[in-house]
């Protein structure tokens, strides 16, 4: 599967996928995700090739994982490696911001 450059990435890229699952590698542990939203973010750099945005991704718990490099991939976006951060969870469920800029 192709490798999706990140520096191509936008908001219309990742927008007609919400709801759909994604397999990632977080932290050294295999994840089926969800993506939840994809939301443009005001601002940005007046030299910016693209329009900032977030992407939101549900998963199950992770425990002690907070932050990393998450290896995800999807059958249409192909692979790619996205920095993410929790952002919120419970005993059940974690979300997953990645920004783009």
């Amino acid at each position: 599967m192709d490798v999706l450059p990140l520096d191509q990435a936008t908001l219309e890229t990742f927008a007609p996928h919400v709801g759909e699952s994604f397999s990632g590698v977080l932290a050294g542990v295999q994840i089926e995700l969800t993506l939840v939203e994809a939301t443009e973010l005001a601002g940005g750099h007046p030299d910016r090739t693209r329009e900032p945005f977030s992407l939101l991704f549900q998963t199950g718990a992770l425990g002690h994982v907070r932050q990393g490099l998450l290896q995800l991939s999807h059958p249409i976006l192909g692979n790619q490696e996205i920095f993410v951060v929790a952002v919120k969870g419970d005993e059940k469920w974690m979300y997953f911001e990645a920004i783009f800029n």
